[in-house]
């Protein structure tokens, strides 16, 4: 007698609805881009996302990190996480056998590691791991904090990538070459011109946290 097949991959457009479905997406926030307006909806927080989602999640990192390095990984690989990505960062590292560090904000905004993590990063390669992407502007930062700490990028992968026509897609520029971005969902992001843009309308104000950084218009009292 067969056994039953007790877990199957899903599909990105699987994982997408149930994702949906967790809540995942909202309209309730909105950021400002050089462009326009845009709904900041991606909210993949490990705290509220199924721990069967988390799973699947994980898996399709794993496997985006595997297509962009087919030797398998060993000791002079380093994973590295930031923000909401820190949690996948550290899942996918555990799948390989790899260290995870974490890379911190200070006081200035600049993206740092702690004293011991920036000693293990020398002469290792590393692969980053967020969690959306919309211009890349972090990733490009965090690149920035690890060169210097004398780490070689290999590649980085996210959950979500925002596209848009109006937006040039991101990439990871690095000391000698481009390295590539992966991700699990690539989505089409609306984008509203500033007198168009619904939440204004309705006085919902962007995010604080980002619109600082890409605010190209004052939001609507």
């Amino acid at each position: 007698m067969d056994r039953p097949l007790l877990w199957k991959p899903y599909t990105p457009e699987e994982m997408w609805e149930m994702s949906l479905q967790a809540g995942m997406v909202r309209n309730d926030r909105h950021i400002a881009l050089r462009g326009g307006h845009t709904p900041d909806d991606a909210n993949f927080v490990p705290g509220f996302v199924p721990a069967m989602l988390r799973y699947h999640l994980v898996s399709a990192l794993t496997r985006k990190v595997l297509s962009m390095q087919k030797a398998p990984l060993f000791d002079g690989h380093v994973m590295v996480g930031f923000g909401k990505g820190h949690f996948y960062a550290t899942q996918t590292a555990m799948r390989f056998g790899i260290p995870m560090f974490e890379l911190e904000r200070d006081r200035y905004g600049d993206f740092v590691f702690m004293a011991d993590q920036a000693r293990g990063v020398w002469g290792k390669k590393i692969f980053l791991i967020d969690d959306v992407i919309v211009t890349g502007q972090s990733l490009q930062q965090a690149v920035i904090a690890i060169e210097r700490c004398g780490g070689v990028i290999g590649g980085a992968a996210a959950l979500l990538l925002w596209t848009n026509e109006s937006i040039v897609l991101p990439t990871l520029r690095c000391a000698n070459a481009y390295a590539p971005i992966l991700n699990v969902f690539n989505k089409p992001m609306t984008l509203w011109t500033a007198s168009a843009c619904p939440p204004c309308k309705d006085g919902i104000h962007f995010s604080t946290a980002k619109a600082p950084r890409y605010s190209a218009f004052v939001a609507n009292p």
